[in-house]
C-alpha cells in the first residue's frame, strides 16, 4: 500500500473517530440541556438513564446561545437568572405546569431579586413552568415573579403563576407575575396568573403582544376601589388581545378589589381588542394616551356598588368601536381627550350615565370627539348615545 493510499486510510479512520465522540458545537448550533430532581434523564425523554442536572440554574450557567433547556417534572427551588451571552435560550417544561419552581428560603429571596430574572439577553422564552409563591412559613413578599430588562423578543409562555398557602392576602403574596421594561417584540402568551397583589403584568417603555393570558385576582381585602390591575403599561406600543381578566372575591368579601382590567399612561400606538373583563373598578383607563389607541369589540362589565367607568378616555385620536359596557357607574367617561372616534359601542345598565363626554370643541354635539351610531339609554350631551339597536 502506497504512503498516499495510507495517509488516506488514517484521515478517515480519524473522521470515524470525531463523528463517535463529537466534535465542539460550532457557532450557532444548538445544545439539549437535561434537568431532572432525580439525576437522570435525556436523550430520549424524562425516563432516560443519561446524567442530568439537579438545577435549572446550572443548566443556565452551563448554556450559550440559541440552547434549550429541558425541565423534567418535578420541585425546583430557588431563583433563575439569565444573563451574559445566552440569546436564544429556552427553558421548558417536559410537560405543562410539571415543573414548579419555587422561590427559595426567606434569606434568599428579597424583595428586589425576582424569582426570574432576564437581564440584558435576547429572544428568550420561559414555556410551560409552574411558579408558586409560597404565603405562609419561612417567606416574604414577593415584589415580582418574573421580571426582565433589555430583554428584546422575549417569550412567555403558557406559565402558571400563582400564590399558594392558606393565607394568599397575607404578608408573603406577590405583587406583579411578569413585569418588563425597555424590551421590544416580547410576547406574553396562553398564561395563568393567579392571586397577584398589584398586576398581572406590568410593562414599561416596551414594545409587546399580550395575547390570550387568564387573570384571576383574588385579594379582595383591598376594599371596593381595589389595587390590582390585570395589564397596566406605559411608555411604548402594545397590543392587548383575547384576555380573560377576572375579579374573584374570597373570605367572605362579596366586593372584588380590581382597580382596571386594563390601564395605559402615555403610551404610543397600542390595540386593546377582544378581551372580558369582569369585576374591576375600571374596565379599560387610559390617562394622558397620545398614541393611537384602537379600543375594539371589548365585553366590560362592573359590580354592584362601583363608582368607576366601563371605558375611561383621556386620549388622543384613539378609535373606541363596538365593545359592550355594562355595570358601572358611567358606561363610556371621556374628558380631556379630541379627535377620538366613538362608533357602534353598547352601554347600557349603567347606574348613573352611560356615555358622557366632559370635552369641547367641533366634534358630535359640541365635544372634541365624533360619536356615531352608540347605543345607551341616558347620556351627556344628549345625543351622543341613542337607545336605538346599532
Amino acid at each position: 500500500m502506497s504512503k498516499t493510499v495510507r495517509t488516506g486510510a488514517l484521515t478517515g479512520a480519524a473522521m470515524l473517530v470525531m463523528a463517535l465522540i463529537g466534535s465542539p458545537a460550532a457557532a450557532g448550533s444548538t445544545t439539549t440541556r437535561w434537568v431532572d430532581d432525580d439525576g437522570a434523564a435525556g436523550p430520549g425523554g424524562c425516563g432516560g438513564s443519561a446524567s442530568a442536572t439537579k438545577s435549572i440554574q446550572k443548566a443556565i450557567d452551563a448554556s450559550n446561545a440559541d440552547d434549550l433547556i429541558l425541565v423534567c417534572p418535578g420541585i425546583y427551588v430557588g431563583r433563575l437568572e439569565v444573563t451574559g451571552p445566552r440569546d436564544g435560550l429556552t427553558i421548558r417544561s417536559t410537560s405543562k405546569w410539571a415543573a414548579v419552581v419555587q422561590p427559595g428560603a426567606r434569606g434568599e429571596v428579597r424583595r428586589v431579586r425576582p424569582p426570574i430574572h432576564i437581564h440584558d439577553v435576547d429572544d428568550v422564552t420561559l414555556q410551560w413552568l409552574k411558579v408558586v409563591i409560597p404565603t405562609s412559613g419561612d417567606c416574604r413578599y414577593t415584589n415580582t415573579v418574573v421580571f426582565a430588562n433589555d430583554a428584546d423578543a422575549l417569550a412567555v409562555r403558557g406559565l402558571l403563576i400563582r400564590a399558594t398557602g392558606p393565607d394568599t392576602q397575607g404578608t408573603c403574596r406577590y405583587g406583579r407575575a411578569v413585569a418588563f421594561s425597555d424590551s421590544d417584540d416580547v410576547l406574553v402568551s396562553s398564561n395563568t396568573f393567579i392571586d397577584f397583589d398589584y398586576a398581572g403584568v406590568d410593562a414599561g417603555d416596551s414594545s409587546a403582544t399580550i395575547d390570550d393570558n387568564s387573570f384571576r385576582f383574588f385579594h379582595a381585602d383591598s376594599g371596593p376601589s381595589g389595587a390590582g390591575r390585570g395589564v397596566t403599561a406605559s411608555g411604548g406600543e402594545y397590543r392587548i388581545t383575547n384576555n380573560v381578566i377576572r375579579a374573584l372575591s374570597t373570605g367572605g368579601v362579596s366586593t372584588p378589589g380590581l382597580e382596571s382590567g386594563v390601564e395605559l399612561r402615555e403610551t404610543g400606538k397600542t390595540l386593546i381588542r377582544d378581551n372580558r373583563v369582569s369585576g374591576a373598578r375600571f374596565g379599560v383607563l387610559l390617562f394622558e394616551v397620545d398614541g393611537p389607541t384602537d379600543i375594539l369589540r371589548n365585553t366590560i362589565r362592573g359590580y354592584a356598588g362601583t363608582d368607576g367607568d366601563g371605558i375611561h378616555v383621556e386620549s388622543v385620536g384613539g378609535q373606541i368601536r363596538r365593545n359592550t359596557v355594562t355595570g358601572f357607574r358611567t358606561g363610556i367617561y371621556v374628558q380631556l381627550s379630541s379627535g377620538n372616534t366613538f362608533r357602534g359601542n353598547v352601554a347600557t345598565g349603567n347606574t348613573d350615565t352611560d356615555c358622557r363626554d366632559q370635552t369641547s370643541g367641533l366634534g358630535t354635539l359640541g365635544t372634541a370627539n365624533i360619536w356615531i351610531d352608540n347605543v345607551g339609554d341616558s347620556d351627556s350631551p344628549n345625543g351622543i348615545c341613542t337607545n336605538d339597536p346599532v
